[in-house]
């Protein structure tokens, strides 16, 4: 049996690499969705064998002869590429995975990554000259492949920014393409670089950010109440700022997760204010203090295009949507404590549309069974409204959505 099957092998490595020959000739192009997919299906493998991947012609050649060799053979590897290809994909959309991380770059690659500290997806899409970012709150229940239940950004220390784009596109039915992993010591070089950015605080942020060490370097604690241009590390003290309400976004982890989506923003217009190639530089320089599936090319490509759609703007979405969690406690800490239960028919669907524009724009809490349908896992739970209407998470709230629009 075995001397079958391996003849099998010969002849199908012999098909693919003539298939491989025969289709640079033509569809060359048509290559990178071939790394996309092979990329997708080896996060059920070690970290180290998608981060390792080489772009060379024999490892394109590979990547096909694998994909083949699971449908053919049954190899355990694939067992779920049926669910990998059903994953929503869009050829004109980019998803980019950004992780902020304490541990950053060094950690990643050492294998210590620690909980992710902000979990964020930058979505471009060329084709509608959209840009989008989409925070997912680190504290949702979810299932975590080969883990069991946990907070979300609990992926990401067990098994990395694969298992984490893996629990992502098993719990909420997103496609990603690429990742980035950002040291916080980059974030505030980058900043630096490009001259700080325009934020405009409350007079509890600004009060809490002088009295506090969110703002590592005593010298800049120095803020004050409205707008003004905070340098690098003024402005990562105030994206981490999760204890203060904001007007805006919220409490707790709502306010945390609007100040991020807040500073992303006004780094990405205050870029807009550079020259393209010192945006590429600037990015490349930090390619040291980041860990990323994207090379410098890659990276050049991608800033020119982005720059070249004119789009001045950053749609913006916050993860759970309203009115489709509950709260509770779930068992102790460690390893949860308190958490957010989810309905995830209700996000999968607002995912799909604020990210892909599939489907129709309308309340989706309303109409997949808003927080009542969230998965508690028998634990006694409540829905504890964020009442902030300027947080991103309302955006498909009845008050201001038409279905069907």
């Amino acid at each position: 049996m075995c001397n079958r099957t391996f003849f099998f092998e010969q002849i199908l490595y012999f098909f693919v690499r003539k298939m491989y020959i025969r289709c640079t000739d033509y569809i060359g192009g048509y290559l990178i969705f071939v790394k996309c997919i092979g990329n997708a299906i080896v996060v059920n493998q070690e970290v180290s064998v998608r981060k390792n991947f080489v772009d060379t012609e024999e490892s394109y050649i590979l990547q096909f002869f694998w994909i083949f060799h699971g449908i053919l053979f049954g190899n355990p590897v694939y067992k779920d590429l049926r669910q990998v290809f059903l994953k929503t994909f869009d050829k004109d959309v980019v998803n980019i995975l950004l992780v902020g991380s304490d541990n950053g770059a060094q950690g990643s690659e050492k294998g210590d990554h620690g909980r992710s500290d902000s979990m964020m997806v930058a979505t471009i899409n060329f084709k509608t000259k959209e840009l989008k970012l989409t925070s997912f709150l680190r504290d949702m229940y979810v299932e975590i492949p080969g883990h069991g239940r946990n907070k979300l950004n609990a992926a990401y220390a067990f098994g990395g920014e694969a298992l984490l784009y893996q629990t992502l596109a098993q719990n909420f039915n997103i496609k990603i393409d690429k990742f980035c992993v950002v040291d916080l010591a980059a974030f505030e070089k980058v900043i630096n670089r490009i001259g700080g950015i325009e934020m405009t605080l409350e007079q509890r942020e600004a009060e809490y950010l002088n009295t506090t060490n969110y703002i590592s370097k005593k010298k800049y604690r120095n803020v004050k109440v409205g707008k003004q241009t905070l340098n690098g590390n003024q402005a990562l003290g105030y994206a981490r700022v999760r204890h203060v309400f904001s007007k805006k976004y919220g409490v707790e982890e709502f306010g945390r997760t609007g100040r991020q989506r807040a500073v992303m923003q006004a780094t990405f217009q205050k870029m807009l204010q550079q020259n393209p190639l010192d945006l590429v530089d600037i990015a490349i320089d930090a390619l040291g203090d980041v860990s990323t599936d994207m090379d410098a090319t890659y990276i050049k490509k991608l800033i020119l295009s982005v720059a070249k759609m004119g789009t001045t703007e950053i749609d913006q979405l916050r993860v759970p949507i309203e009115n489709t969690y509950k709260t509770a406690v779930a068992g102790s800490y460690p390893p949860c404590g308190y958490v957010f239960f989810v309905n995830f028919k209700a996000n999968q669907e607002a995912l799909k549309y604020f990210m892909f524009n599939k489907g129709k724009r309308q309340d989706f809490a309303k109409n997949y069974g808003g927080a009542d349908a969230a998965e508690t896992c028998g634990y006694p739970s409540k829905y504890d409204y964020n009442r902030s209407k300027g947080d991103s998470g309302n955006i498909f709230n009845s008050s201001d959505t038409t279905e069907g629009e």
